[in-house]
């Protein structure tokens, strides 16, 4: 007597033995691709930056760079290009008002997300959460309830990652929360 579902299960994992690796090179090759779109986003920014004066156009400049540079996994240049952004931001905020104005406090408050993020990927939990904190504030001076969920799954995370995980789950449903009454 045979077994059909054993010879079924030895059929599925002869298959899932030859899928596997097939889809693990599918992923790589993805995920390749999109960082070396995300190279050629860092590098088309930077080169932007050298004839881009200081004003607005290079604090979204510099917004992008940060993201791309994420995704490619430089976070030390993340957080010299973060800290840049803040600085700028900083030295345009009394001389704007209105739109521009509330645009540069944006800014200002995603240069400190982004120094946190970059900072939880460097392991540097305790820096992580004290950046997502200052964000946190600026976005909630703003009334800006997505971006402060946003930085809440960042303190969530470095949270979690440095080893309080009911810190970190107590942190998410808070994010959650918010993410509801939106």
């Amino acid at each position: 007597i045979i077994n059909l579902k054993s010879e079924s299960t030895l059929i599925n994992l002869t298959v899932m033995k030859k899928i596997i690796p097939l889809l693990l090179l599918v992923i790589l090759s993805v995920q390749q691709s999109f960082s070396k779109g995300n190279q050629k986003m860092v590098d088309s920014m930077l080169t932007l930056l050298k004839t881009t004066p200081l004003d607005t156009s290079r604090l979204r400049i510099l917004g992008t760079l940060c993201s791309n540079l994420q995704g490619v996994g430089n976070y030390k240049s993340q957080i010299e290009y973060a800290m840049e952004m803040r600085a700028l931001a900083e030295k345009l905020m009394p001389k704007a008002t209105g739109k521009e104005q509330a645009y540069i406090k944006k800014m200002f408050a995603n240069s400190y997300l982004s120094v946190a993020r970059a900072h939880r990927n460097l392991s540097n939990y305790d820096e992580s959460i004290k950046n997502a904190l200052a964000a946190k504030k600026i976005y909630e001076e703003m009334d800006s309830l997505a971006f402060v969920a946003t930085t809440l799954e960042t303190i969530s995370n470095a949270t979690t990652d440095k080893g309080d995980l009911e810190g970190g789950i107590k942190i998410s449903k808070e994010a959650i929360a918010i993410y509801e009454r939106l």
